[in-house]
């Protein structure tokens, strides 16, 4: 604890409360300490002092280090480790690794065990990602927005690794979309382009063809008046010429607008085909996903058989009913001049100085226990 006595340091400093709970302040000899406040004990510091020094004075006592907290047993590091304020057990054993070790098997199964823990994991993340997976397929193929959560992972619904994946993959095929809606676009305004074209040339076409019975009635007249000596040769020369430019400018522009309207086709075909491709790749990845989730569920069952067979004292096994250990925790505690064993659970508040002790004992045990208490 930290003393501040205003006016004094001689007097002021950090003092350590010993195992029975008493700690040595100058001019105050041995002040109990354990159980109390800081407020409680600047109280009565503050009281002894000023009849001690027969004047009123101002005195702080604040924490200044919490002693630490052990953990021994089933964790992956035993030992020492630093007392926070409001520190659950549950806390102190994440603390200590969380992780229970797997000492109580024979050394030559601790490699297995571990490689199998390691495996069950391992099949647990895959079949949730391809569950995430086929529900946002799901999705896609069925026009809706939003990718919604298996119902084999809704008891683990706020986990925030299928939190994760769910966003992950509604990141996916929101991408997806905004690609194939890129390209109707371009499509589309190819399309818009085409039939700009196709227009333009439908006019020309009618304005040649204005132009082309223009010039054949003038050539008619040219006729007449030529077989009566009235014109000359060299005009009708000239309007046959125009009507045969006439004539070839039609043929080209005939030609022109046969080939905007097939590509008028072809491009509605392929406005049709890239969103036809786009769900045929989504059923493959579905049907690809499904065959995946029914080797991922052979897989996690799989593991599950070994880690049964092996018995690990593990809480995710506990989680899933397979093996037949259960973690237990005792603290064992200095409450003045007495130690106190105390069973309990992992919501239990931990204490500066607490030794938390894990064991792996049977399940039915554990659960006889927990009744009793």
């Amino acid at each position: 604890m930290a003393l501040r006595v205003f006016g004094r340091p001689e007097i002021s400093g950090s003092f350590d409360i010993g195992p029975s709970g008493f700690v040595r302040l100058p001019l105050l000899g041995a002040t109990k300490a354990a159980g109390r406040t800081p407020d409680d004990l600047e109280q009565e510091v503050t009281e002894r002092l000023s009849e001690r020094l027969d004047y009123s004075i101002q005195v702080t006592v604040d924490v200044d280090t919490y002693r630490p907290i052990f953990v021994v047993g089933e964790v992956s590091r035993p030992g020492q480790h630093p007392f926070l304020p409001g520190m659950t057990v549950l806390q102190a054993f994440a603390t200590a690794g969380g992780q229970p070790s797997v000492r109580h098997l024979p050394p030559d199964q601790t490699l297995v065990a571990t490689d199998s823990q390691y495996r069950l994991r391992q099949a647990q993340s895959r079949l949730r990602a391809l569950l995430v997976s086929r529900a946002a397929l799901d999705a896609a193929l069925s026009g809706t927005e939003k990718v919604t959560l298996p119902p084999e992972l809704q008891p683990i619904a706020n986990a925030p690794s299928v939190v994760e994946l769910i966003s992950r993959e509604q990141d996916i095929i929101t991408a997806e979309r905004e690609r194939l809606e890129m390209t109707r676009d371009m499509l589309l305004r190819q399309h818009q382009e085409l039939d700009a074209e196709v227009a333009a040339l439908v006019a020309e076409g009618k304005s040649l063809a204005r132009q082309q019975a223009m010039v054949n009635r003038e050539v008619s007249n040219m006729q007449t008046l030529r077989d009566k000596g009235l014109t000359t040769s060299a005009r009708m020369l000239d309007l046959e010429q125009s009507l045969a430019g006439i004539e070839a400018t039609r043929y080209r522009q005939t030609a022109y607008l046969t080939r905007a309207r097939q590509a008028q086709v072809r491009l509605k075909q392929t406005m049709e085909e890239t969103r036809e491709e786009w769900r045929r790749d989504l059923l493959r990845r579905r049907l690809t996903t499904v065959g995946d989730i029914e080797i991922a569920q052979a897989e996690l069952e799989a593991a599950k058989d070994r880690m049964a067979a092996l018995s690990l004292a593990d809480t995710s096994l506990a989680d899933m009913g397979l093996g037949p250990m259960r973690l237990a925790f005792t603290i064992l505690r200095n409450d003045g001049n007495t130690p106190v064993e105390i069973r309990t659970n992992g919501a239990m508040p931990m204490r500066p100085g607490d030794i938390l002790e894990v064991k792996a004992e049977p399940a039915e045990a554990v659960t006889a226990r927990s009744l009793n208490n």
